[in-house]
């Protein structure tokens, strides 16, 4: 995602993120892993790319929103 939003900078709007909780797909035994990055980890790369909105999608809950939240003040400070 970072590389692709980098190349469209210079386009005139606001850029939005919600990746999935950082679980990985492990299609030979049907689950899900979660053992994959954190979701947290990917959050200073996108605002320092300038993505004006971040949440969650696949298995991202109120922790994990709570935790983005905690980082972007942080960054926003």
């Amino acid at each position: 995602v970072v590389p692709l939003i980098k190349r469209m900078n210079n386009i005139d709007r606001d850029f939005i993120a919600y990746p999935n909780a950082g679980v990985i797909w492990d299609a030979e035994k049907q689950i899900f892993d979660s053992q994959g990055q954190s979701i947290t980890s990917f959050i200073y790369s996108y605002t320092d790319i300038g993505i004006k909105y971040i949440g969650g999608c696949c298995h991202v809950g109120p922790d994990q929103i709570r935790a983005i939240r905690d980082i972007i003040d942080r960054y926003s400070s």
